[in-house]
């Protein structure tokens, strides 16, 4: 049902809202390494990786056989340290889809450029209907869930923010002074009156764009959940070893990507995490940490 109402097309706002370096980047997606033009392959790192330097290393093996001896219960109870890397594969997998299907959605061939959230939920809502009219005509039984939790998540999350205009997804992106590349998850805009602005700020004409970074996970995003182990570098002693801190380093390389390189300047970064456990979708605003990550940048480019 869900993949009947998807666009296939998902090269739509690539199309509406191109940039002239686009045609420069591509990747391999099976080996998750990215070629840009002009550039050995080497030269390059993505910023999943850089961001993984500053932190401590994640060692599979260790941590697989800690939570399949743990005392306490969880959802790893009972599972050789075998299957509980098994199962982080498949939720990779589930992930990806994910991530696939909202592309998908936000792309959309059929109405006007510039649609927002709520124009492409009006869509969605006649094309289920349809669908359910369709099935019924020909006897067909309906199944009893038509849609996953989280993709039900997601759909709730575009209700409650109408007016977001979808700008680009899966956005392959470069900054060739600090060999950075990487894939943004989605990119909105915002009309500057649908926006109540600090006060401190002069009204602004120009949209408001909107980073956003899609997370399917079990585990809510939170400061203080840490692993108690310390960042490699002194100059980050803010920041803990945790889930948060991970994603807010990565969802500000891009900023610094997109403001550097793309004249984007990115008012807000926000992970979305949904997961089929949890009751709704949770929404995260992360820091800007512009200041603490470019002296790294300047000094790991040299």
């Amino acid at each position: 049902m869900k993949e009947s109402m998807i666009c296939e097309y998902f090269d739509v706002l690539s199309k509406q809202n191109g940039h002239t370096r686009d045609k420069n980047i591509m990747i391999n997606e099976d080996e998750h390494i990215y070629f840009v033009s002009g550039f050995p392959r080497d030269y390059f790192m993505s910023v999943t990786t850089w961001k993984d330097t500053l932190f401590p290393k994640f060692d599979a093996d260790d941590v697989s056989k800690k939570l399949s001896t743990r005392s306490k219960p969880s959802q790893y109870s009972g599972l050789t340290p075998t299957q509980i890397k098994t199962n982080w594969g498949e939720r990779a997998d589930l992930g990806k889809w994910l991530h696939r299907d909202i592309e998908g959605f936000l792309n959309n061939n059929i109405l006007p450029s510039k649609y927002t959230n709520h124009d492409l939920l009006c869509l969605h809502e006649i094309a289920y209907y349809e669908w359910i009219h369709m099935q019924k005509q020909h006897g067909h039984t309906l199944p009893a869930q038509i849609e996953t939790k989280e993709w039900r998540q997601f759909m709730r999350f575009v209700c409650d923010n109408p007016h977001l205009k979808p700008y680009r997804t899966e956005w392959m992106v470069y900054h060739e002074e600090y060999k950075l590349t990487g894939t943004i998850d989605a990119v909105f805009t915002l009309d500057p009156e649908r926006c109540i602005m600090p006060q401190n700020e002069m009204p602004r004409s120009e949209p408001i764009f909107i980073i956003v970074d899609w997370k399917r996970s079990p585990h809510r995003v939170s400061r203080s959940e840490s692993y108690n182990r310390k960042l490699k570098d002194s100059s980050l002693w803010f920041m803990q070893d945790t889930n948060y801190w991970k994603f807010a380093v990565q969802i500000n390389l891009y900023t610094i990507i997109l403001g550097d390189k793309y004249d984007i300047k990115c008012d807000y970064m926000f992970i979305v995490r949904f997961h089929p456990d949890s009751s709704t979708y949770q929404t995260i605003r992360m820091p800007c940490l512009d200041w603490a990550l470019r002296p790294l940048l300047r000094s790991s480019a040299k």
